[in-house]
Formats: C-alpha cells, structure tokens, sequence
C-alpha cells in the first residue's frame, strides 16, 4: 500500500470513528457539518509535511486525500 493511500486509509478510520461517536462527541446537535468540518481540519493537518521512520519525507495534498475518501 502507498504511503498516500496508508494516510487516506488512517484519515477514512477516523472520520469512521468520529460519525459513530458523534453523538458523544457534538452532542444532540451533531450533524455531517461537524464531520466536514473535522475532515477539513485533518486534511490542513495532513498537508504540512509528514515523516516516516524510515526517514522519507513527503508533502500530501489534501486535494488527493479528500478525492480519496471519496
């Protein structure tokens, strides 16, 4: 698997995790507006750089991800 895709992978499982908590997490007002708004919090978190322990750096666009998780 792609570092690309590994990421898009771990951010699908949170977002996973997030809309069967939401209640937990928004209160009785949660709604997909909240998730949106997570999403595009991870996705600004995810475009500044990211490295690995095996020592690549690399830059992911959250275009890329977004598209994704689709």
């Amino acid at each position: 698997m792609s570092d690309k895709a590994t990421i898009a992978k771990l951010v699908s499982q949170i977002l996973h995790t997030v809309k069967t908590e939401r209640i937990k997490l928004w209160g009785e007002d949660a709604s997909e507006e909240h998730d949106a708004e997570l999403a595009r919090q991870l996705l600004t978190a995810l475009r500044a750089r990211v490295s690995y322990s095996f020592g690549n750096t690399q830059e992911f666009i959250p275009e890329e991800l977004e598209h994704s998780l689709r």
